[in-house]
């Protein structure tokens, strides 16, 4: 496919990221990813533009969120389109962090208690749950 053909808007190259993205399985991999994939200061733009969009949804003010993330107000602006435009990727993304934040850790599995072998059949469970969405 040619790279400016669109799919239903959607380049196969943009869906095989989405789904690169959709097959790490915890902060260690996307670090890892996120680390050849993207700049540090790729990284640091990214994390802002999250960041930008937390405390819009808190609440907070452009000046404020300018001073605390260093954002420019056009950064700020277009986030801000964005948390309340009709794709509603930050939004989703917020509510999930919220809804993990609210979660009892207790029946989370931490990864980094296991050995190596229960580790790796808990992440091949995860996938198998994943290949059957």
């Amino acid at each position: 496919m040619n790279k400016n053909e669109k799919t239903n808007g959607t380049s196969e190259e943009t869906v095989r990221l989405a789904k690169a993205f959709l097959s790490l399985s915890d902060i260690d991999e996307c670090t890892a990813f996120f680390g050849d994939l993207f700049t540090v200061k790729e990284i640091e733009e990214l994390s802002s533009r999250l960041e930008v969009a937390r405390l819009l949804k808190s609440g907070v003010n452009y000046i404020e969120i300018a001073a605390k993330t260093g954002a420019s107000t056009a950064t700020i602006s277009r986030v801000s389109k964005c948390l309340s435009g009709a794709r509603g990727g930050y939004r989703m993304v917020l509510s999930r962090a919220e809804e993990s934040d609210e979660k009892p850790s207790e029946n989370c599995i931490r990864v980094d208690s296991l050995t190596p072998d229960e580790a790796a059949a808990v992440r091949a469970v995860i996938a198998c749950f994943r290949a059957k969405k």
